[in-house]
Protein backbone atom coordinates (compact mmCIF):
# COMPACT_ATOMS: atom_id res chain seq x y z
CA UNK A 1 0.00 0.00 0.00
CA UNK A 2 3.04 2.58 0.95
CA UNK A 3 4.56 1.88 -2.28
CA UNK A 4 1.04 2.41 -4.75
CA UNK A 5 0.64 5.29 -3.02
CA UNK A 6 4.41 6.52 -2.87
CA UNK A 7 5.04 9.68 -5.09
CA UNK A 8 7.63 7.37 -6.72
CA UNK A 9 4.84 5.51 -8.82
CA UNK A 10 2.76 6.93 -11.82
CA UNK A 11 0.21 4.00 -10.95
CA UNK A 12 -2.11 6.19 -8.92
CA UNK A 13 -0.74 10.10 -10.74
CA UNK A 14 -4.05 11.77 -10.68
CA UNK A 15 -2.85 14.42 -13.24
CA UNK A 16 -3.53 11.58 -16.28
CA UNK A 17 -6.21 9.77 -17.15
CA UNK A 18 -4.81 5.93 -16.63
CA UNK A 19 -3.81 6.99 -13.40
CA UNK A 20 -6.78 8.75 -12.02
CA UNK A 21 -8.52 5.73 -13.45
CA UNK A 22 -5.84 3.10 -11.63
CA UNK A 23 -6.47 4.95 -8.94
CA UNK A 24 -10.44 5.25 -8.30
CA UNK A 25 -11.09 1.56 -9.89
CA UNK A 26 -8.49 0.01 -7.10
CA UNK A 27 -10.02 2.28 -4.27
CA UNK A 28 -13.17 1.60 -4.84
CA UNK A 29 -12.17 -2.17 -4.84
CA UNK A 30 -10.27 -1.95 -1.76
CA UNK A 31 -12.66 0.24 0.42
CA UNK A 32 -16.38 -1.54 -0.75
CA UNK A 33 -14.31 -4.64 -0.11
CA UNK A 34 -15.58 -5.61 -3.85
CA UNK A 35 -15.14 -9.29 -5.44
CA UNK A 36 -12.82 -8.11 -8.08
CA UNK A 37 -14.01 -7.44 -11.19
CA UNK A 38 -17.28 -8.77 -10.82
CA UNK A 39 -20.25 -6.21 -12.14
CA UNK A 40 -17.35 -3.30 -12.66
CA UNK A 41 -18.08 -2.92 -16.26
CA UNK A 42 -22.39 -2.62 -15.55
CA UNK A 43 -21.34 0.70 -13.09
CA UNK A 44 -22.88 3.80 -13.97
CA UNK A 45 -22.27 7.33 -13.28
CA UNK A 46 -24.96 7.13 -10.56
CA UNK A 47 -24.24 3.97 -9.24
CA UNK A 48 -22.21 5.99 -6.36
CA UNK A 49 -23.39 8.97 -4.37
CA UNK A 50 -21.43 11.42 -2.25
CA UNK A 51 -22.79 12.04 1.34
CA UNK A 52 -21.88 13.65 4.76
CA UNK A 53 -21.62 12.36 8.17
CA UNK A 54 -23.20 14.71 11.36
CA UNK A 55 -19.30 15.80 11.65
CA UNK A 56 -19.02 17.53 8.06
CA UNK A 57 -16.67 14.14 6.79
CA UNK A 58 -17.76 13.30 3.30
CA UNK A 59 -17.66 9.56 1.78
CA UNK A 60 -18.55 7.77 -1.33
CA UNK A 61 -21.48 5.12 -0.85
CA UNK A 62 -22.58 2.43 -3.74
CA UNK A 63 -26.38 3.88 -3.79
CA UNK A 64 -27.41 1.30 -6.37
CA UNK A 65 -27.65 -2.54 -5.88
CA UNK A 66 -26.39 -5.25 -7.97
CA UNK A 67 -26.64 -8.88 -8.51
CA UNK A 68 -23.48 -11.10 -6.99
CA UNK A 69 -21.93 -14.08 -6.44
CA UNK A 70 -23.76 -14.29 -3.02
CA UNK A 71 -26.64 -12.00 -3.44
CA UNK A 72 -29.05 -13.10 -6.33
CA UNK A 73 -31.92 -11.29 -5.25
CA UNK A 74 -31.91 -7.22 -5.13
CA UNK A 75 -35.19 -7.32 -3.88
CA UNK A 76 -33.64 -7.87 -0.32
CA UNK A 77 -31.73 -5.20 0.20
CA UNK A 78 -28.35 -5.84 -0.44
CA UNK A 79 -26.75 -2.57 -1.53
CA UNK A 80 -23.06 -2.35 0.37
CA UNK A 81 -22.44 -1.02 3.18
CA UNK A 82 -19.15 0.15 2.47
CA UNK A 83 -18.04 3.51 2.90
CA UNK A 84 -15.19 5.28 1.24
CA UNK A 85 -14.13 8.42 3.63
CA UNK A 86 -12.05 11.14 2.71
CA UNK A 87 -9.12 11.94 4.40
CA UNK A 88 -8.93 15.90 5.01
CA UNK A 89 -5.86 17.46 3.76
CA UNK A 90 -3.88 13.95 2.51
CA UNK A 91 -3.38 14.45 -1.60
CA UNK A 92 -4.36 10.75 -1.42
CA UNK A 93 -7.72 11.04 -0.36
CA UNK A 94 -10.30 8.46 -2.50
CA UNK A 95 -13.21 11.06 -1.91
CA UNK A 96 -10.85 13.74 -4.33
CA UNK A 97 -9.64 11.27 -6.52
CA UNK A 98 -13.64 9.90 -7.07
CA UNK A 99 -14.64 13.34 -7.62
CA UNK A 100 -12.24 14.36 -9.72
CA UNK A 101 -12.61 11.01 -12.09
CA UNK A 102 -16.24 12.03 -12.13
CA UNK A 103 -15.67 15.42 -13.40
CA UNK A 104 -13.34 14.50 -16.01
CA UNK A 105 -15.42 11.38 -17.70
CA UNK A 106 -16.88 12.08 -21.34
CA UNK A 107 -20.67 13.22 -20.61
CA UNK A 108 -21.83 11.63 -23.62
CA UNK A 109 -21.84 7.96 -22.21
CA UNK A 110 -23.34 7.02 -18.84
CA UNK A 111 -20.73 4.02 -18.13
CA UNK A 112 -18.41 5.12 -15.06
CA UNK A 113 -15.51 3.46 -16.40
CA UNK A 114 -14.52 5.14 -19.70
CA UNK A 115 -11.45 4.14 -21.76
CA UNK A 116 -8.75 7.27 -21.22
CA UNK A 117 -8.27 9.39 -24.47
CA UNK A 118 -4.61 8.60 -25.88
CA UNK A 119 -3.74 11.76 -25.77
CA UNK A 120 -5.52 14.92 -23.22
CA UNK A 121 -5.04 18.51 -22.05
CA UNK A 122 -4.92 18.34 -18.39
CA UNK A 123 -6.76 21.33 -18.38
CA UNK A 124 -9.07 20.13 -20.50
CA UNK A 125 -12.77 19.07 -19.02
CA UNK A 126 -12.95 15.95 -20.53
CA UNK A 127 -9.79 13.19 -20.22
CA UNK A 128 -12.24 9.80 -21.33
CA UNK A 129 -13.41 8.66 -24.16
CA UNK A 130 -17.18 8.19 -25.64
CA UNK A 131 -16.47 4.39 -25.13
CA UNK A 132 -16.41 2.06 -22.16
CA UNK A 133 -13.85 0.28 -20.86
CA UNK A 134 -13.91 -3.61 -22.06
CA UNK A 135 -14.36 -6.38 -20.16
CA UNK A 136 -10.45 -7.17 -20.37
CA UNK A 137 -9.23 -3.85 -19.05
CA UNK A 138 -10.17 -5.12 -15.32
CA UNK A 139 -8.72 -8.57 -15.93
CA UNK A 140 -5.25 -6.53 -16.10
CA UNK A 141 -5.04 -6.04 -12.37
CA UNK A 142 -4.31 -9.56 -12.09
CA UNK A 143 -0.67 -10.62 -12.62
CA UNK A 144 1.90 -8.18 -13.15
CA UNK A 145 -0.24 -5.31 -14.09
CA UNK A 146 1.56 -2.94 -11.26
CA UNK A 147 5.37 -4.27 -12.24
CA UNK A 148 5.36 -1.77 -15.37
CA UNK A 149 6.78 1.29 -12.56
CA UNK A 150 9.24 -0.92 -11.64
CA UNK A 151 8.13 -0.77 -7.89
CA UNK A 152 5.52 -3.73 -7.30
CA UNK A 153 5.83 -7.30 -8.36
CA UNK A 154 1.91 -8.12 -8.34
CA UNK A 155 -1.40 -7.10 -7.19
CA UNK A 156 -4.47 -9.30 -7.68
CA UNK A 157 -8.09 -8.53 -7.26
CA UNK A 158 -8.29 -11.18 -4.73
CA UNK A 159 -5.23 -9.81 -2.66
CA UNK A 160 -6.83 -6.28 -2.56
CA UNK A 161 -10.20 -7.30 -1.00
CA UNK A 162 -8.36 -9.55 1.48
CA UNK A 163 -5.52 -6.78 2.45
CA UNK A 164 -9.09 -4.58 2.72
CA UNK A 165 -10.62 -7.78 4.96
CA UNK A 166 -6.79 -8.14 6.99
CA UNK A 167 -7.04 -4.65 8.05
CA UNK A 168 -10.75 -4.43 9.27
CA UNK A 169 -10.01 -7.31 11.10
CA UNK A 170 -6.78 -5.82 12.59
CA UNK A 171 -8.70 -2.74 13.39
CA UNK A 172 -11.25 -4.91 15.33
CA UNK A 173 -13.82 -4.10 13.30
CA UNK A 174 -15.34 -7.43 12.64
CA UNK A 175 -17.35 -9.72 15.22
CA UNK A 176 -15.36 -12.95 16.34
CA UNK A 177 -18.13 -16.05 16.70
CA UNK A 178 -17.82 -18.79 19.35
Amino acid sequence: MTKLYSGDTVVFYMDTPNGLLNKVCFEVMYFLCRRGQENLRAMTIETFELSTVSTGKRYIFQKTDELDKNHRDTTTGTVTQGRMYELQGNPACPVESFLKYKSKLNKHINALWQRPLDSFVPEEETWFCKAPLGKKHFGKYDGNYFSSTGTIAKISKHSIRSTAITVLDKAGLFLKTE
